[in-house]
């Protein structure tokens, strides 16, 4: 590491001397300061770090783009906030997010990221006010966005000439970002808006602003603006994505899990079967994270109605989280994941089961559920049950029981 501090220190004093003064490139100069940074902030010299993250800010500012000080930025913040001085930290992370929607405008997923990290501090450092104040000002600017790109969209799709310009203008931008430390980072649902108009694009953030301000509400115990804020979120799922998509469950999810939280269990119960309704009527192959998805929500759905006093019901969800959790574990053993690890995951799900025959009465069930359990948690093996264990990710809740219909917007978090 100190060699390698070194030989990058001398890079950067190499760009920024006689011989390299006014031929190196701005973007070049961050690019070595950045990465100078990064070296820095791992060693915690943090003096040393913020004179290299202004020499990135101040490279970056005399290119044309200026995404590189975003970044800077940010990185600062992350300094500020481990010397624990708040005020700066929040100073910089709304500069930052003034050039973000400078550079590249109010609906960008650079925009999106600044504020997800600004606002996770403000909600981590007991500032929820401000936090949920902002997100919730952010979804109505989004939303007065999305109409003047909608309006600007008919007005520009005649014009070719028009769209030719756009494209180069993009295309320009992102050539001078493709450097060593100067890519921003990708929110985690780019490839949820590279299909999407400009207008829904800013209709998708300003959903994502809604659902987070949501989770803020109710940790303050405001869960009637939590419910306002799903409800619109919700629809802005259904406009923009559509009611089989992966976003309009997540919107669902949300509701069930902030019903679940106001002990409206008849709500929360029809919100999460109306996910896995979704799920069972669109999605053939269930990928590891989508099988989590359908896990926690057997999972939940099984407490519910153990909760409301229908074991009976309960159970076939129970043994559905069962057997999605077996086939989960399979792909796992794929993957190189040891047995204590699958067994790890697996005993909650036999306790589960065990519980619940337990109070049907089926004592012969719940001990061999607990055998199970334990014999997988001795490393033994993972058990089958019935021949199940193979069986495809489903689940056996009978239809009667089953909502089809919309759920009760409420609140709640992300499938």
């Amino acid at each position: 590491m100190k060699q390698g501090l070194k030989e990058q220190q001398a890079a950067l004093d190499l760009a920024l001397g006689p011989e390299g003064s006014g031929k190196v490139r701005p973007t070049l100069v961050a690019a070595c300061a950045f990465s100078l940074a990064d070296m820095l902030i791992a060693e915690r010299r943090i003096n040393e770090t913020k004179v290299s993250l202004a020499t990135a800010f101040d490279a970056i500012g005399r290119a044309e783009s200026k995404g590189g000080q975003v970044r800077a930025l940010m990185n600062y913040a992350y300094v500020l906030r481990n010397e624990g001085k708040p005020r700066s930290t929040r100073d910089t992370y709304k500069l930052a997010m003034q050039l973000a929607q400078q550079e590249f405008g109010p609906s960008s997923p650079n925009v999106e990221q600044v504020k997800y990290e600004y606002t996770a501090y403000l909600a981590k450092t007991g500032r929820t006010d401000d936090c949920a104040t902002l997100l919730m000002d952010s979804a109505e600017d989004l939303m007065k966005e999305a109409v003047r790109l909608d309006k600007e969209g008919d007005e520009n799709k005649d014009k070719p000439e028009e769209k030719a310009k756009e494209s180069s203008k993009d295309q320009k931008e992102e050539e001078g970002q493709n450097l060593p430390g100067l890519t921003p980072t990708e929110p985690e649902n780019g490839a949820e808006t590279a299909t999407l108009s400009p207008g829904q694009v800013a209709r998708h953030f300003a959903m994502r602003n809604l659902m987070n301000a949501a989770g803020v509400f109710d940790s303050r115990g405001e869960h009637e603006k939590a419910q306002a804020a799903l409800a619109q979120a919700l629809e802005l799922a259904i406009e923009v994505h559509g009611e089989n998509s992966v976003q309009h469950m997540n919107a669902l999810y949300a509701i069930g899990v902030h019903c679940k939280n106001r002990d409206a269990i008849d709500q929360a119960i029809q919100a999460h079967e109306a996910v896995l309704n979704i799920m069972d009527n669109t999605i053939s192959v269930y990928e590891p994270d989508l099988l989590q998805n359908r896990i926690a929500i057997l999972r939940d759905t099984a407490l519910l109605y153990d909760k409301k006093g229908h074991p009976e019901i309960a159970v076939d969800y129970a043994e559905g989280a069962l057997v999605n959790a077996q086939t989960l574990a399979k792909v796992m053993a794929s993957g190189g994941a040891s047995l204590a690890a699958r067994a790890s995951m697996l005993e909650p799900f036999y306790l589960l089961m065990a519980d619940i025959k337990t109070k049907l009465g089926d004592t012969e069930g719940a001990a061999e559920a607990k055998r199970e359990a334990l014999r997988d948690k001795l490393n033994l093996g993972l058990a089958s049950r019935g021949g199940r264990s193979g069986a495809p990710a489903g689940r056996s809740a009978p239809p009667k029981k089953r909502t089809t219909g919309t759920a009760t917007r409420a609140g709640g978090r992300r499938v």
